[in-house]
């Protein structure tokens, strides 16, 4: 199975009338994906994160109008089967584990930046 996030994501419903879609759906979905994992908290973080990550988005979806804005990324989003988008969520997510051998690496933002209990006895992490 492969690990590309839009093979997954592709058969994810368009809730749009055609004539209202400047954005695609996949640019969107994308853009979503990618700036949640990386921290973004918001509508408006994503659509900076995107501002920012442009040309890096680009190697994977065209973004051939750009970034949307927040109103229009939370309306789509909003407007999604939400079952729709779990399976295809966890489906690449269980690829990305296969692809990986379970070698993935979770990083805690907050633990690198040194913001953990300092009083506690154990590594950070170790439970």
């Amino acid at each position: 199975m492969a690990a590309s996030l839009i093979d997954h994501f592709a058969g994810i419903g368009d809730p749009r009338v055609e004539r209202n879609r400047l954005y695609p759906l996949m640019d969107i979905l994308l853009l979503v994906v990618c700036a949640t994992l990386s921290g973004a908290e918001g509508w408006e973080a994503m659509e900076e994160f995107g501002k920012e990550k442009l040309d890096w988005l680009r190697q994977f979806a065209p973004f051939a109008n750009g970034i949307p804005s927040h109103d229009r990324i939370a309306d789509v989003i909003s407007r999604l089967n939400p079952k729709a988008f779990q399976r295809a969520f966890l489906s690449w997510t269980q690829a990305v584990a296969e692809a990986t051998e379970g070698d993935i690496v979770a990083l805690d933002g907050k633990t690198s930046r040194g913001s953990r209990d300092h009083r506690a006895p154990q590594a950070p992490g170790v439970v």
